[in-house]
């Protein structure tokens, strides 16, 4: 639907905000241990 530039864009928004969510994760569990 839209240009395969703001696909790519998309798509590394999509890996930023898991790896994000990795990294909270991560900092919670250690924090916690």
């Amino acid at each position: 639907m839209w240009p395969e530039e703001l696909n790519d864009l998309y798509e590394e928004l999509l890996d930023i905000a898991q790896n994000l969510e990795n990294s909270t994760d991560k900092n919670k569990s250690t924090s916690s241990s």
